[in-house]
């Protein structure tokens, strides 16, 4: 009988120091922060590798991948942000295609997060450019894009391409 007892004892000690134990841990566990991750990073740490890099184009393209998650994660504030920043970059790239074609993709980006006055604005700047073009091909091809990245944003725009 005493055998069982201190056996007895001795399994209430063990379950007490494992809930003491498993207590603690759960207590110094971090706290759900709420910041959005992609593949268990937080979106922010990829905005600063981002603003770290030498390439506008590559610039660009990150801000607006970046974006897109913030859409799919419900965040289009957080998104608007993001793209503002695509837009400065795409400004700094000197190939006149791919600063159109790069500020197309972040005017549709704007164009998901609701922002539709920068998008307009974004579009704007874009009709500008493409009247420029020099390769007939990429204007044509820019134009159809415009024209639709207008309709897509609701707007309706009569241009002389």
């Amino acid at each position: 009988m005493r055998k069982i007892w201190i056996r007895l004892l001795a399994g209430c000690l063990a379950v007490l120091i494992n809930l003491t134990t498993t207590s603690a841990v759960w207590a110094a566990a971090p706290k759900k922060t709420g910041d959005p991750k992609f593949q268990g990073i937080p979106l922010q740490c990829y905005i600063s590798l981002a603003d770290a890099g030498n390439s506008p184009e590559a610039k660009v393209a990150a801000y607006t991948e970046i974006a897109g998650q913030y859409l799919e994660l419900q965040r289009p504030d957080q998104a608007k942000k993001v793209l503002e920043k695509s837009i400065l970059a795409a400004n700094d790239i000197v190939n006149p295609s791919l600063k159109a074609f790069a500020l197309l993709d972040t005017a549709g980006r704007l164009t998901k997060a609701s922002q539709l006055k920068l998008a307009t604005d974004t579009l704007d700047s874009v009709l500008a450019i493409s009247k420029e073009l020099p390769d007939p091909v990429d204007r044509v091809f820019a134009n159809i894009k415009i024209a639709q990245a207008y309709g897509e944003a609701g707007m309706r725009r009569v241009s002389s391409f």
